[in-house]
């Protein structure tokens, strides 16, 4: 049903940098790669807020120390999923995560400036935050 909400059908090709994936006989699986294929469904989904991303992460960390797990790494993060970790790991201290501010290859250096420059405020004051105990 989400699929088809998405406009996306088993004559649908596959969009360029992404794919549907199919079974043996072509049948549309409900997995997709990559986000040109990904862009299609999450366009569909409702925006969320900060709060309910804190509320996961809080979720996610106990779930994982419940099952022994101490480190993660979290690919392709932006600059509100950044401010949330900023919020929530300094008081979470079960958790070690290894944050990923998602890299277009294709895109110049100047292309990247903007992002990277958030990230350094995201990541400088993650360190702060640390370092003195918040």
């Amino acid at each position: 049903m989400g699929l088809e909400r998405a406009g996306i059908s088993h004559d649908s090709a596959d969009p360029e940098g992404g794919s549907f994936v199919r079974d043996a006989a072509g049948v549309l699986t409900g997995m997709m790669v990559e986000m040109p294929a990904f862009s299609k469904v999450t366009r569909l989904l409702p925006q969320t807020v900060e709060d309910d991303r804190r509320r996961a992460l809080r979720a996610g960390i106990k779930a994982y120390n419940q099952a022994g797990i101490t480190t993660v790494r979290d690919p392709g993060l932006g600059a509100a999923e950044f401010r949330s970790y900023q919020a929530v790991l300094p008081q979470e201290r079960s958790l070690r995560a290894s944050l990923m501010w998602p890299l277009d290859l294709g895109a110049t250096p100047d292309d990247e400036k903007p992002g990277l420059t958030v990230w350094r405020r995201s990541a400088a004051s993650v360190i702060s935050g640390w370092t003195s105990g918040a």
